[in-house]
């Protein structure tokens, strides 16, 4: 790929992010914020950690530390410790948070239908092949750079 087509398509990607970014702010309930929303997704399937929250969602742990702060101060989330190790601190989504979920995923669902009408079933399989290739490209590329940092590589 020409270094030109490459530009074209990363300057093409950062707009799609900025208008999604955008338009979430302007057109999903401000309740919370995406992060906050994708936290509340995760607690939706089960409790976790802090740790396993940072890395569902590739940010770090300080990251979800603020961002579960803002969601136990609002009373959509709450803590809870392991029985079996009181150093283990749990996040677990509640009613309210629920409440809150359910309605910004329908209102999430009507902006990204409106982002991507006019696109076939065709496209849009083709789109979801081609972002899975960027994650998994990505990935590969992650595990190489780690096997590259270990010494007993």
């Amino acid at each position: 790929m020409a270094s030109k087509d490459i530009l074209q398509l990363e300057h093409a990607f950062r707009k799609i992010l900025k208008l999604i970014s955008t338009q979430w702010s302007k057109h999903v309930d401000n309740t919370i914020n995406r992060s906050q929303f994708l936290v509340l997704e995760r607690l939706a399937e089960s409790p976790h950690n802090i740790s396993t929250l940072a890395e569902a969602l590739h940010i770090t742990s300080g990251a979800v530390t603020g961002i579960s702060d803002k969601l136990v101060e609002e009373g959509l989330a709450s803590r809870r410790r392991a029985e079996n190790d009181r150093r283990v601190v749990y996040l677990e989504i509640t009613d309210k948070g629920h409440e809150i979920l359910e309605t910004l995923s329908k209102q999430r669902k009507q902006l990204f239908e409106k982002f991507f009408s006019g696109l076939t079933d065709t496209d849009i399989a083709a789109l979801t092949r081609i972002f899975e290739q960027i994650i998994e490209n990505q990935e590969d590329y992650n595990a190489e750079l780690e096997a590259s940092l270990d010494p007993k590589a």
